[in-house]
């Protein structure tokens, strides 16, 4: 799916190809040598940004553009980037400036809109479950939804080549009156509306029944990959759903001795969770 990150930017496109929940793959390295186009850089960045700018600006001049990050290196200099890049376009840009799942980007739109926000699209620098080496981009549509296969083919069209690109505006963050950082301030009331939402939609009585078995002694394991997951779901358990870490749940591999999923050398079936736990 994600094999044209590898083309290179001297295919016949000139582009990496996105696909439906975005691009990612490798990130270069001077000091190993992994340099070029083949590798997710800065580049890989300054050409998807000025590609969905100019989709952006066209469907909706002025609209807000919203982006998030996980924790992945240099997270914030792609976000530096892709915001000069659209504010440069005449959009605006409402940036999250703390690491969050791709859950909570998705539920951005619905969470900005109603405080004025009119938004056209959003990325969120990621590379999902790949290994760290890797980065990416994950494009997103203005319900947060992922990238329609017609966008995908509107963004193609708008293409020019990619040595006639404008670079990385001269803006300063700042003081531009088009971009605005939600902070670690607004970090509290973003994941209630989130759990809010989330909520609307469990099943009549799974809160109930998820309390009533931790506190008749069943005890929960939870091994999210390492990253903005971990924080919200221990956000969840204890602040929503009152439940005290290492008495009803566990989680966190490295913190408790469980395994990291996204090892690739993980194995299910030789993991015995009571031993590696110590939990029985």
């Amino acid at each position: 799916k994600y094999e044209k990150v590898k083309a290179g930017f001297d295919s016949p496109t000139g582009r990496i190809e996105p696909g439906t929940a975005g691009s990612r793959g490798e990130m270069d390295h001077l000091e190993e040598g992994k340099v070029g186009p083949k590798y997710f850089s800065p580049t890989t960045v300054i050409q998807y940004g000025h590609d969905f700018a100019r989709y952006y600006a066209s469907v909706k001049p002025g609209a807000t553009v919203f982006l998030a990050k996980e924790v992945r290196e240099h997270s914030d200099l792609y976000n530096d980037i892709l915001s000069k890049i659209y504010l440069s376009y005449g959009l605006k840009v409402v940036r999250v400036s703390f690491t969050v799942s791709t859950p909570i980007a998705s539920f951005l739109p619905q969470w900005l809109t109603p405080q004025g926000s009119s938004i056209v699209g959003g990325d969120q620098v990621s590379a999902s479950h790949n290994g760290w080496t890797n980065n990416g981009l994950k494009f997103m549509g203005e319900y947060g939804e992922q990238l329609l296969p017609e966008v995908q083919d509107a963004v193609k069209k708008l293409r020019q080549p990619l040595a006639g690109q404008a670079g990385i505006p001269h803006i300063d963050l700042a003081t531009h009156p088009g971009y605005r950082e939600i902070t670690g301030q607004e970090k509290t009331k973003l994941y209630n509306d989130y759990f809010d939402a989330m909520e609307a939609t469990l099943p009549k009585g799974f809160k109930e029944a998820i309390l009533q078995a931790a506190k008749s002694g069943f005890r929960f394991v939870f091994t999210p990959l390492k990253g903005a997951t971990t924080e919200e779901t221990r956000r969840y358990l204890t602040e929503r759903l009152g439940l005290v870490e290492d008495e009803h749940f566990f989680m966190t591999p490295q913190e408790k001795g469980l395994p990291d999923r996204a090892d690739k050398n993980f194995k299910a079936t030789n993991w015995d969770p009571a031993r590696k736990a110590n939990l029985s």
